[in-house]
């Protein structure tokens, strides 16, 4: 038996999406399995917040350690998303438990925050989960790069994040030459980079293009909520605000969208799962540089330096398609290639990860790790 520990939907963010996404494919192979949600059901910071999660991780424990002590189902390994601030204390404890029931654990690393800087709860859970561990990341140069981090000598395995993209429809005629339709997709806040898609707007419009711009997702806060109202009042009919929405509303939102804008400064952020949604549907994406979002991007949209320029480099770059149709073909059919590149490079990734999860294969049979350990050279 498998356990997942880690946040699942709601709300709907990176990692709750592909903790759910993991669970689907093993139900789909039969392979029995344990969820252990740890998330409080909400974006918005409190004291609810953090007593409702804290009440899940004890609960969640609890049913580890009975299930793992009365040996009724056979505990064979243990996912755990890497929290990135200090629910990292809460995947030290689930390491502990797993690592004295003797089962394998991987550790599926969501946040950069603890590889741009080296912190020691990260280093406690390293050390805690053992030699056997494996970790699983969406890019080679991240996997190094913790590596290098935190001198681990360990197994890893890389996963892009469209490998957990499917079933977008590409559609590869721009929706209307005539006007630009942005979209903004993420939970919304200042470093998710909603200021910065509204100058984007702005922008064009001060330049006389026919602009709007559509806003999806949930709010993070009391500030989002105010730059939403703020936005909504300045703007009128060309700033919508969508709220949180579903897959199909999703699926609507890219088949309208001439570009989208990927503004994001979040500490967190990896490569995103709306950035390879979006390159799926054929749409461009116009991204800051951070992290690991650039290799997924690649030909299939714009990267801005990490900089405050990118509302001005956002415009000017669309400009050169209005009215220009065959420029905006060529830039969706990049976006879509792209996308085919990336899902192409992972295509049996995850069903190494769910044979290796479900005991299908052994440390003896090669399912798709690293034949070598990190790089322990640098800080």
């Amino acid at each position: 038996m498998s356990v997942i520990v880690g946040p699942f939907p709601p709300p709907i963010q990176g990692a709750a999406t592909i903790n759910a996404k993991i669970s689907d494919h093993l139900t789909e192979r039969s392979v029995f399995h344990l969820r252990v949600d740890v998330s409080p059901g909400t974006l918005q910071r409190g004291c609810s917040y953090h007593a409702e999660r804290w009440t899940k991780v004890l609960y969640g424990l609890y049913k580890f350690i009975t299930i793992g002590i009365g040996k009724k189902w056979p505990l064979g390994s243990c996912l755990i998303s890497v929290d990135g601030g200090l629910g990292i204390y809460y995947n030290v404890m689930f390491a502990t438990v797993a690592r004295l029931l003797g089962i394998r654990i991987f550790l599926y690393h969501h946040s950069t925050s603890y590889i741009v800087r080296r912190l020691l709860p990260v280093s406690l859970l390293i050390r805690t989960s053992g030699k056997r561990a494996v970790h699983v990341m969406c890019s080679h140069v991240m996997a190094k790069d913790l590596g290098r981090r935190y001198s681990v000598k360990s197994r890893y395995m890389v996963i892009n994040n469209a490998a957990w993209v499917s079933g977008l429809r590409y559609r590869s005629s721009p929706p209307d030459s005539s006007s630009v339709t942005l979209g903004f997709l993420s939970n919304i806040s200042e470093d998710k980079g909603i200021l910065r898609a509204i100058d984007t707007l702005r922008e064009l419009l001060r330049r006389n293009v026919d602009a709007r711009l559509l806003v999806a997702g949930g709010l993070s806060d009391e500030r989002a909520e105010s730059i939403v109202q703020a936005a909504k009042a300045e703007l009128g009919r060309h700033f919508q605000y969508l709220g949180p929405i579903g897959t199909k509303e999703k699926e609507r939102l890219l088949e309208t969208i001439n570009y989208f804008l990927f503004p994001s400064t979040y500490a967190h952020e990896t490569q995103s799962l709306v950035v390879p949604e979006a390159l799926a549907a054929g749409v461009p994406v116009i991204a800051v540089d951070h992290r690991y979002v650039g290799e997924v991007v690649g030909l299939g949209g714009h990267l801005v330096a990490a900089n405050d320029t990118y509302s001005l480099e956002a415009a000017k770059w669309i400009l050169a398609g209005v009215g220009n149709v065959a420029l905006e073909h060529s830039r969706r059919a990049s976006a879509r290639n792209q996308f085919c590149k990336l899902s192409e490079e992972s295509r049996n990734d995850i069903s190494k990860l769910v044979n290796a999860l479900s005991g299908r294969n052994s440390d003896d049979v090669q399912i798709g790790f690293e034949a070598v350990g990190f790089d322990r050279t640098g800080g």
